[in-house]
């Protein structure tokens, strides 16, 4: 069995889906971003 490579997968996507998804993904890091940066403010306060 032989797997598409990166480039195959893609194509099969609309580029309005993949710029979604792309954008998800981007407000998701960084959501996880603000959430590290408060979670070590807060432990320099407690400490």
């Amino acid at each position: 069995i032989t797997t598409p490579s990166l480039s195959q997968v893609r194509q099969n996507f609309p580029a309005e889906c993949e710029a979604g998804v792309t954008c998800m993904v981007n407000l998701e890091l960084y959501a996880s971003g603000v959430f590290v940066y408060a979670e070590k403010g807060s432990m320099q306060r407690s400490s």
